[in-house]
């Protein structure tokens, strides 16, 4: 029995796109931590019990936010230098044979 092949969405195929997304799910658990601990914050009037819940929540939620901002914006920084990379050596690949094109109808070779 012939076992069904399954292929990656296009999305999927760009090697950085499995970090962006682990980084864009850091980011919104960040969000969900502030959500979180603000709600826990409103649920009582003692402010004892307030400030724990906004302090792990509302910090916490902040520094997830924030590395996860960081680190997404460093992995496609490094996305788009990587496919600069890959079109400055299709340039020089192509201009390379131009070289070689005139080189060989001159008779330079």
């Amino acid at each position: 029995m012939k076992r069904p092949s399954y292929s990656k969405p296009g999305f999927l195929e760009d090697p950085a796109a499995s970090s962006l997304l682990l980084f864009s799910a850091v980011v919104l658990a960040g969000f969900v931590a502030i959500g979180v601990g603000w709600k826990v914050a409103a649920r009582t009037l003692f402010v004892g019990l307030q400030t724990p819940a906004l302090v792990s929540g509302g910090m916490g939620g902040i520094a997830l936010v924030l590395l996860g901002s960081a680190l997404f914006s460093i992995q496609a920084s490094r996305r788009l230098a990587a496919l600069e990379r890959a079109e400055t050596e299709g340039v020089l690949d192509e201009a390379a044979a131009l070289v070689e094109a005139v080189k060989a109808k001159r008779g330079l070779r």
